[in-house]
């Protein structure tokens, strides 16, 4: 017998271009959601189709491909459609502008980003390497006679 996942029937729409919003993408996925991931082409911080993680984190999501500056309307459509909106606003194109003010209204919208929307440091990129060093975590991680190592797969 199959048992429902607490995000069954929850529709998803992962517009977010980093790493990370696919990673977030992945765990509603797993958790039963319906997840569209939309690739924007020629948009350059997409996570290229030959990543190494792209397989791992399109696992569970259908795919749709969107020029983004020239289809807004099936953007809208697909936003309306929707019940979250994953997003990475230090490295997407500015949806307020492209999709009209209210784009989001009523949705509930999952920004990703590695510093998030507030503080000195908001706005601004960071590799996994770069977080896991500004957090610490970085040196918690090796053996305590060689310098600090970073854990190789993305998990900040």
């Amino acid at each position: 017998m199959a048992v429902e996942q607490a995000f069954t029937g929850i529709r998803v729409l992962e517009l977010g271009t980093r790493l990370s919003a696919g990673g977030c993408g992945s765990l509603l996925s797993q958790a039963g959601a319906s997840v569209l991931y939309v690739n924007l082409a020629g948009h350059s911080s997409t996570l290229p189709t030959k990543h190494v993680y792209r397989a791992l984190y399109s696992a569970g999501k259908s795919a749709v491909t969107i020029a983004c500056d020239v289809e807004a309307d099936q953007l809208r459509e697909l936003v309306s459609a929707s019940d979250v909106v994953i997003t990475s606003h230090d490295t997407d194109p500015d949806w307020p502008a492209m999709l009209g003010a209210g784009w989001s209204d009523g949705k509930i919208v999952c920004d990703v980003s590695a510093f998030g929307n507030s503080g000195p440091l908001s706005g601004q990129c960071a590799t996994d390497f770069e977080v896991q060093a500004l957090t610490g975590l970085i040196d918690t991680t090796g053996d305590a006679s060689v310098p600090p190592s970073r854990i190789a797969i993305p998990v900040t």
